[in-house]
């Protein structure tokens, strides 16, 4: 850990201290100096700090806070000469210029280096909600401007392609890119930049964007772009859709099945656009919930006759179980009625029968009653069957 945080950088001020000797003016000389040897003292102090603590086992809090004070350090230290070989420019006069400008150039891209081989190989102790050093955002502004022109020229050939999503998707971008050097953004700000341009590029370039741009809006729910413009873009364009079925059953199911799908969604990053605000995936989740509640209170009425649509028909007879079981078995025997699995045929057909006195007949009992009748029951039917040809003679 020491040999990572202390010893590479002490070396590495150290060693160019030795090489930026060319004179620019007594002045700025002088200042560049004083910032070489504050660095050095800065790290000394912590140097010192750390060997106290390593007497006894440091805190990993300790050592946390330890590592984000070299991590800083390092930061400022690079601004510091980013500013410098900035203001260099400045100045065209003056002699061997472009000599001190690639000397800083290569110290700068070297710190850079150290930083980032920190944040890969020591991720727990590195701070990302930290600033970037200037020097790298000013890189990534260079090469995300060219990567968003590209992704512009891309997007203007697909299918239909909605311009307003296009402006949404690509300000953040437009933002960064535009704005005056020396603003401060995160680790983890830039990581989303880059990220979110990698996935832009790669969505817009498949040949297979819908066009309704159902990729190009996953893509952002995937990035966890949860900026309000989008989560305003998406629930208009969720509203629309709803509202073009008038039928409150087919918008539940819409509603479901948008859901669903946003469920499927894997989100690659935790913190996204806004870092303060919940993510994309769950700002629509809770206005899809909104959506679903809302109208399963808006048709109470409706709902209920949906369930009772949902009933199974019922044959309800006026007469006792008993009787019913007599008559099926009149049927089956008089080939009226033809089965080969007379048990199957009961228990398939007794949940859709109710007797005078019974609402839920059990199959058990039916079989029973088939098989054994009562007598009493047995000359109640023969008087039915009396009735029913008297009706029959009525039809002639």
């Amino acid at each position: 850990m020491k040999n990572r945080y202390f010893i590479g950088i002490s070396h590495l001020i150290t060693r160019y201290k030795n090489t930026l000797t060319l004179p620019v003016t007594q002045e700025e000389e002088s200042l560049l100096h004083e910032l070489f040897v504050d660095t050095e003292t800065q790290l000394q102090l912590l140097d010192e700090s750390f060997r106290d603590s390593c007497l006894e086992i440091m805190h990993p809090g300790k050592m946390k806070r330890w590592c984000n004070s070299i991590q800083m350090l390092v930061v400022l230290f690079s601004d510091t000469l980013f500013l410098f070989k900035q203001m260099l420019h400045k100045h065209d006069h003056r002699e061997r210029k472009n000599e001190w400008t690639n000397k800083l150039e290569d110290f700068l891209s070297i710190l850079q280096t150290f930083l980032f081989d920190l944040l890969n190989a020591d991720t727990e102790n590195f701070d990302a909600s930290k600033f970037v050093s200037l020097y790298e955002a000013d890189g990534l502004r260079v090469s995300l401007s060219t990567q968003i022109k590209k992704i512009r020229r891309q997007w203007k050939t697909i299918s239909k392609a909605d311009e307003a999503l296009e402006r949404i998707a690509l300000s953040p971008f437009e933002e960064f890119i535009n704005e005056t050097c020396g603003q401060r953004h995160s680790y983890d700000f830039i990581s989303f930049l880059k990220n979110l341009s990698a996935q832009l590029e790669k969505t817009v370039f498949n040949g297979c964007v819908e066009k309704d741009n159902a990729l190009l809006i996953e893509c952002l729910i995937r990035t966890n772009f949860n900026a309000p413009d989008f989560i305003k873009y998406d629930k208009v364009r969720l509203i629309q859709s709803l509202n073009a079925n008038e039928n409150t059953e087919n918008q539940l199911d819409f509603l479901y099945t948008q859901q669903n799908q946003l469920h499927q969604i894997v989100t690659e990053r935790k913190n996204g656009y806004y870092q303060q605000k919940a993510s994309a995936t769950e700002q629509l989740d809770c206005f899809l919930e909104d959506e679903i509640i809302y109208l399963k209170r808006k048709i109470p009425v409706l709902s209920a006759a949906l369930q009772e649509a949902k009933k199974p028909v019922v044959l309800h007879f006026n007469i006792p179980v008993d009787s019913i079981a007599i008559l099926l078995r009149m049927m089956v025997e008089t080939g009226i009625i033809k089965t080969s699995n007379l048990s199957q045929m009961i228990n398939t057909i007794v949940p859709f029968l109710q007797s005078k006195h019974k609402e839920n007949i059990r199959p058990e009992s039916f079989r029973n009653k088939y098989y054994s009748p009562d007598l009493n029951h047995v000359n109640a039917v023969k008087d039915l069957l009396y009735e029913m040809i008297k009706g029959l003679r009525g039809l002639q």
